[in-house]
């Protein structure tokens, strides 16, 4: 079952959302701002349901949710222990930075 879920905060900050979650991996995207009618997206290889400006939070989030539409994610690295934690940078020159610990 795949679960999408989103904690960010005002500043940009990610929180947790639920402590009691061990994650072992995860997916992610970005997107910028429209920009002279042009978008710059970070994210392939698996799609997730993305309601744009609403509810972020589906079960089943692998096949398209009511008016959602599948985006491509990234998936991040997989923890050898119980649960990973990461930081994922959008660098301005492009492409993706990824930082973690087990």
């Amino acid at each position: 079952m795949a679960l999408a879920r989103l904690a960010l905060g005002r500043n940009g900050q990610c929180y947790p959302f639920d402590t009691a979650i061990h994650v072992k991996t995860f997916y992610f995207r970005g997107e910028s701002k429209t920009y002279h009618h042009q978008k710059s997206v970070w994210g392939n290889g698996k799609d997730f349901a993305v309601w744009e400006n609403d509810n972020f939070q589906y079960y089943n989030a692998d096949q398209r949710v009511l008016n959602s539409s599948l985006k491509g994610f990234t998936k991040g690295p997989d923890a050898k222990g119980d649960s990973i934690s990461a930081t994922v940078t959008f660098p301005a020159e492009g492409g993706t930075h990824v930082e973690w610990q087990d």
